[in-house]
């Protein structure tokens, strides 16, 4: 049981049958709705680690003063990220930290996208799932599952793994077209 075609092809690659090979994705136990968005920002939910891209995004969010941006989660990057923070030039970035699941999901729900820059290959992120269950667009790494889960200019818009120029171009684009996101968060919606 693989939990995406991406995995169900590494595993082809690696020799195995493809009819032992069945694709059983992540789910969620209740639907949290589309909830109140107002579009006032765009949010990352997950681990602050290396591998996450979470300095990458910090970079692309140089170029994008005017988009605020809320990061929630914790780890081994939290000081490293509070420091550049500190360093200027990031105002409209805010580090929430940890949250619990209710309070991210209603983050999650007023966002305008999800921001995915992962640099790993992931297996099949809940965060995604949690955000097509909102209604919400993802701006993912075009890399590893997040190439198959997010389609771009359907359910959300990909950016080069490790390029915050190009992250920083397609968060410019999805923030400067409101039907944008609008019409890529139905989509992913329907996909949920």
């Amino acid at each position: 049981i693989v939990l995406t075609e991406f995995a169900r092809r590494k595993f082809i690659e690696g020799g195995f049958d493809p009819a032992q090979l069945v694709i059983k994705p992540n789910f969620l136990n209740t639907d949290p709705g589309l909830g109140q968005r107002d579009g006032g920002y765009m949010v990352f939910a997950g681990r602050l680690m290396p591998e996450k891209g979470v300095l990458t995004m910090l970079a692309a969010w140089r170029d994008v003063p005017d988009i605020p941006l809320k990061i929630i989660g914790d780890g081994p990057l939290l000081d490293t990220m509070r420091q550049q923070m500190a360093g200027g030039g990031l105002d409209h970035v805010e580090l929430l930290g940890r949250q619990p699941r209710e309070e991210t999901l209603r983050l999650i729900q007023g966002a305008t996208s999800l921001v995915f820059p992962s640099e790993w290959y992931e297996g099949l992120p809940m965060t995604i799932v949690e955000a097509y269950a909102c209604g919400l667009p993802v701006l993912a790494s075009r890399l590893g599952a997040m190439e198959s889960l997010v389609v771009d200019g359907q359910t959300g818009l990909h950016f080069n793994p490790r390029d915050p120029a190009d992250l920083a171009a397609k968060a410019r684009q999805m923030w400067d077209d409101p039907a944008l996101p609008a019409t890529l968060g139905r989509q992913a919606r329907q996909v949920f």
